[in-house]
């Protein structure tokens, strides 16, 4: 008779151990010191009630354990939807990690450094590991390492765990690896190229010189609330440094913060603010992509349009058309769809920076009460995201009551900036079109000699992007509306907040340009265009096309790849002059 096989332990893995030698013909002894087997697998009676040890959960790829596992338990195999959380400084993450809510919780600075620290990791290999810690480090970079949640020191951890702690970390990994190559790669190369494009055009070599170089115009005045704060001594002294209630407070604000964390010169921070948001602008245009799965050449043709605008330079200099583009996306991305109540919130905060930078962010706050007129159920959360975007501008206007008096300075001071009234009939009226048939207007935009050095040929082709853009904001919307009638577009609800957004954006920076002559709407129009190539590629993604004859079908596509071709390559020409002109302190918009 032979001797029997001692084990250690009732767990999991001792009973398996054992019955599969009791099998094979061996005897077996199982030592277990509690007075039940199942070790920590095990269910314990307490009180009426049944308490598990800790999870139950069985994660095997070897098909014969897999098996085994089955055929032992048969039918009282229960399967569950798993739901764990980590905890982690006060807060609790989901597991598998979500990649969304680590940036959302650790924050977009912190989440940034351990990005580029895993980069600079994959870049510079790392000798092979000995000990847990320099496996983290070689693997995710010495950023996440730091962010560790076990308790066993980590150089305690050796070889022979590593490759079972690879597979535990690798569900994480699959979450956040598209999020990386998809959206976080790409929009940051975006922002690169854009820095890069403006860096050419200027004398300077390195980036500080580069930039606060390019100290113009707004930036200044942005600049001197970044030091003083907001100030107000009299219409009869306007000046950088005196009276300066004339611009919305979030760009400031978001400077002064950055600047502060970053420990830079303001100055320096007014560039560093704007190209971060220019990278969260690209993310969200990433995510939306992601969102209604757009195809990669769609993706690539659509950023290219939005990259080569002419006047996408503002995004990466000292003005707040990145924060305020970042927040109006961050604002219809958690607002149009979701209705999850802390989405919602989310929603309301990107709404508050947007309506806290620009003025024309109010209106386009509360795009979220479409949500009930679709039939949500959640009328009250869609009240409060509302009330919530809201608060930015008309906390401002709050401010300006309490420590000047006056709640409206903010507009009574525009007219010394050359705009002295609103025409909200602008947009109707013939004289906001006639420098469109003026013969010199035409002569100023073809100038070679005026694009490089007169004032008038920027405000000429400023005037040019009125009707432009009025009547590709009227041609999309008229497409859209009669496909949607006719039965062929899907999803039109969500696109209905990109063209609303669109046309108050427009309408309002009309209204305040009329006085000046639209100088300046080359630079209003760019928030306009970027939303309303989200809505095109929406569009064409959920529109059925089988109604297009096939006889016609290879003209249409030709024809539609010429004229992308002919406006990409418009776009690009004049992007480059206006990045020229600003470089050269000319003025642009």
């Amino acid at each position: 008779m032979r001797d029997p096989i001692y084990i250690l332990g009732a767990g999991p893995a001792g009973m398996a151990a054992a019955y599969r030698l009791t099998q094979l013909g061996f005897p077996v002894v199982v030592v277990e010191r509690e007075e039940g087997v199942g070790g920590l697998a095990k269910s314990i009676r307490y009180q009426g009630f049944i308490l598990d040890y800790g999870p139950h959960r069985f994660f095997t790829k070897i098909p014969a354990v897999l098996e085994l596992w089955n055929q032992v338990l048969g039918s009282e195999q229960v399967t569950v939807r798993r739901l764990t959380r980590i905890y982690y400084r006060k807060q609790y993450f989901q597991y598998p990690i979500q990649a969304w809510e680590v940036l959302r919780k650790v924050g977009w600075w912190e989440s940034l450094r351990i990005v580029l620290s895993y980069l600079w990791a994959q870049l510079i290999p790392r000798p092979a590991p000995s000990n847990f810690a320099d496996w983290v480090k070689g693997k995710f970079g010495t950023q996440l390492y730091s962010h560790r949640l076990w308790q066993v020191t980590s150089t305690m951890i050796t070889k022979n765990r590593l490759k079972q702690l690879s597979q535990l970390l690798q569900p994480s990994w699959q979450h956040l690896a598209p999020f990386l190559w998809q959206i976080l790669l790409p929009s940051l190369a975006l922002t690169v190229l854009q820095i890069f494009m403006i860096s050419l055009w200027s004398k300077e070599s390195d980036y500080v010189s580069i930039f606060k170089g390019l100290t113009q115009w707004d930036s200044h005045w942005y600049l001197s609330i970044v030091r003083r704060g907001y100030q107000f001594v009299g219409f009869d002294k306007i000046a950088y440094e005196q009276s300066n209630v004339a611009f919305f407070p979030g760009y400031p604000l978001a400077v002064a913060g950055i600047s502060r964390l970053l420990r830079v010169d303001p100055e320096l921070g007014l560039y560093l603010t704007a190209q971060l948001f220019c990278w969260l602008m690209w993310i969200y245009l990433f995510l939306f992509y992601r969102r209604w799965q757009i195809p990669l050449v769609w993706q690539i043709l659509a950023s290219l349009l939005i990259l080569a605008y002419p006047t996408s330079f503002y995004l990466c200099v000292g003005y707040s058309e990145s924060l305020f583009v970042a927040s109006l996306l961050g604002f219809l991305y958690w607002s149009i769809r979701w209705e999850r109540p802390l989405l919602m919130l989310l929603a309301g905060v990107h709404g508050l920076v947007m309506s806290a930078t620009r003025i024309v962010g109010l209106p386009v706050a509360l795009i979220p009460l479409l949500n009930l007129w679709s039939g949500s159920r959640r009328w009250l959360w869609n009240l409060a995201t509302v009330s919530l975007a809201l608060l930015g501008g008309l906390g401002f206007f709050l401010y300006c009551q309490l420590f000047f008096g006056s709640w409206d300075l903010y507009m009574k001071m525009q007219p010394y900036f050359g705009s002295s009234f609103v025409n909200y009939l602008a947009i109707v009226q013939a004289h906001t079109y006639t420098p469109l048939f003026s013969i010199d207007h035409w002569q100023s935009l073809f100038s070679p000699s005026r694009a490089l050095g007169d004032q008038i040929w920027a405000i000429s082709l400023s005037q040019l992007f009125v009707p432009l853009t009025l009547g590709s904001l009227l041609v999309t919307g008229l497409i859209d509306g009669i496909s949607a009638t006719a039965g062929k577009s899907q999803c039109w609800q969500e696109r209905l907040g990109f063209h609303l957004a669109a046309w108050s954006m427009f309408y309002i920076a009309l209204a305040g340009g009329s006085a000046v002559g639209q100088r300046s709407m080359s630079r209003y129009c760019l928030p306009v265009h970027i939303v309303q190539v989200l809505a095109l590629v929406h569009w064409a993604k959920y529109t059925d096309f089988s109604f297009i004859p096939e006889r016609i079908r290879p003209y249409l596509g030709n024809t539609l790849k010429l004229g992308y071709v002919l406006l990409a390559f418009i776009f690009f020409a004049l992007n480059q002059i206006l990045t020229w002109r600003y470089a050269h302190h000319l003025w642009v918009a």
